[in-house]
């Protein structure tokens, strides 16, 4: 019977947890799957596991071949595929047991040849963080529910580069030739963004199926945060650029794209040990010299991006910038402090030419600061002034409430006084009709009516 899902799984030292991995595939509600598993030349006790679990389970397959890394070993796994949709998971994740049912009744429903779904990330200490791609529409049904990347275009470029929370239709794979590239790390990056692009029928299932492993401290994304792998980065740029203009997107997504640099060079040199933070950083502001992004691209950036955009180019190398960027955080930042660091007054770096009108003076810098820190004290008093609006609307309609409350204080008031003022005519005229001849003359009959009713 042919499998409805193949699920492809890279092992690499990973004895620790793909018996979690693998009791959760196998114990899905939706049975017609294959488990293909690629053991990349594990030196630990992955391969044993596994075997183990084949002979329990013919729907698991193992294919082992020299450590090539996980781009490779899912470009291996898809070869031998027979599934009509193909998942990529992880091998130190795993997945609710309802998941492959509910994705592939999803992906039937809408003809789909892509299903994103929703992933718990799980931390050290018992951490989670959500992974959402998108809120839940209650009024959407998602069983009848397609779109491309137009619908969504942060969704091509939004830092969830991740593989592992979609399934693909095997075809639409085949068909466009989606592969991944040979990195150490960042493979799934430009797989992800070329099928997001490529896919004209993407649903939908908006609930949380993964669950995403952040704790293993043996992970290839921890490990290359102990290396100097980070700056593959830039050759997953130079990727995704190339895709973009063969395919004539990159004009719709030049401005995404930029932004797109800046934001993943900027948080890799974060993530990047203290050890190999000098040689990122130098690959990194020669990098964005040759980005040679235009004024009507940068004015465009967030604030807090341009900012790192415009320190990189101005910080010679990553001692500057890290002293520039304490520095800029204080509220007393003084004139005569920009002379600590010392900005690069060469005419090339790498041999590019800087341009002038990016490339401030001392003095620009300084004043470049000063903007980023009115800024930030102008969104305070636009948060304060906002505050104040909404203070003065309550006591607006308190005051109308007011206003309105002693309105009706008046008219009850005035209601009072005119009951008062009938009342003393009332009694006024019974004093006058018991004063009167007629009620005189008539007190002995009605003291015998009086009698007889009793």
């Amino acid at each position: 019977m042919k499998p409805k899902i193949s699920v492809i799984i890279p092992v690499f030292n990973d004895e620790e947890y793909i018996g979690r991995c693998l009791k959760s595939l196998i114990n899905q509600s939706l049975k017609e799957i294959e488990i293909i598993c690629i053991n990349d030349g594990s030196n630990d006790n992955s391969l044993e596991i596994i075997e183990g679990y084949k002979n329990k389970d013919d729907r698991i397959q193992i294919i082992s071949q020299n450590n090539q890394g996980a781009g490779i070993s899912r470009n291996n796994g898809m070869k031998f595929a027979k599934g009509e949709y193909i998942s990529f998971v992880d091998a130190d994740d795993w997945l609710e047991s309802d998941s492959f049912e509910k994705l592939y009744a999803n992906a039937i429903a809408n003809d789909s040849e892509m299903v994103l779904f929703n992933s718990i990330e799980h931390g050290i200490n018992g951490s989670t963080r959500e992974r959402i791609y998108m809120p839940a529409d209650e009024s959407v049904d998602y069983n009848n529910f397609v779109f491309d990347y137009n619908y969504e275009k942060k969704l091509v470029m939004n830092k969830m580069f991740v593989i592992w929370s979609k399934i693909y239709k095997t075809s639409f794979l085949k068909e466009n030739n989606l592969e991944f590239y040979n990195h150490k790390i960042f493979n799934d990056v430009q797989f992800h963004i070329e099928s997001m692009l490529l896919a004209k029928r993407i649903s939908y299932l908006p609930e949380i199926l993964y669950h995403y492993n952040r704790a293993n401290e043996n992970s290839l994304q921890t490990k290359a945060t102990l290396s100097n792998n980070k700056i593959i980065i830039f050759d997953v740029f130079k990727g995704v650029k190339d895709f973009l203009i063969k395919q004539d997107y990159y004009d719709e997504f030049k401005q995404n794209f930029a932004q797109f640099m800046v934001v993943e060079s900027r948080a890799n040199l974060l993530k990047t040990n203290d050890e190999f933070k000098n040689d990122y950083y130098d690959k990194l502001r020669s990098e964005f010299i040759k980005m040679n992004f235009n004024p009507a691209t940068l004015n465009k950036f967030p604030f807090g991006l341009y900012s790192f955009y415009m320190w990189v180019l101005n910080c010679e190398n990553y001692s500057n910038f890290s002293l520039f960027n304490t520095k800029i955080g204080k509220d007393d930042f003084e004139l005569d402090e920009i002379n600590e660091f010392s900005l690069n007054d060469d005419e090339s770096v790498d041999g590019e030419i800087k341009q002038q009108e990016i490339i401030l003076s001392q003095d620009r810098l300084f004043l470049f600061n000063l903007e980023h820190q009115l800024n930030r004290k102008n969104k305070h008093i636009k948060n304060l002034n906002n505050k104040i609006n909404i203070l003065e609307e309550r006591n607006e309609k308190l005051k109308d409430n007011l206003t309105t409350s002693k309105s009706n204080n008046i008219k009850l008031k005035n209601k009072n006084q005119a009951l008062i003022n009938k009342n003393k005519e009332l009694r006024k005229l019974i004093q006058e009709y018991e004063s009167s001849t007629s009620w005189k003359i008539t007190k002995p009959l009605r003291k015998t009516s009086n009698m007889l009713k009793k």
